[in-house]
């Protein structure tokens, strides 16, 4: 799937979270995986707010299961 004229890792987040809405609503499915360390979780919150399906805690044949932690856990 192209991303259009940049390259994933060449994208901010803005231009990544805006391509992400409007391929959804162009009545796209899409998925996320991705390495979430301590400071990944807030991307993994605006994906999901937007409506993309992550795989973080269910896939456990191909990934380790993730507890994603709530924004004041996280700030503890």
């Amino acid at each position: 799937m192209g991303l259009g004229s940049k390259p994933p890792g060449k994208m901010s987040y803005v231009e990544f979270l805006n391509w992400v809405r409007k391929k959804l609503e162009e009545g796209w499915e899409v998925y996320s995986c991705y390495e979430a360390g301590a400071s990944g979780y807030w991307l993994h919150r605006e994906l999901v707010k937007l409506g993309v399906k992550n795989h973080l805690r269910g896939q456990k044949k191909a990934l380790s299961v993730v507890a994603v932690p709530t924004e004041e856990q996280e700030e503890e």
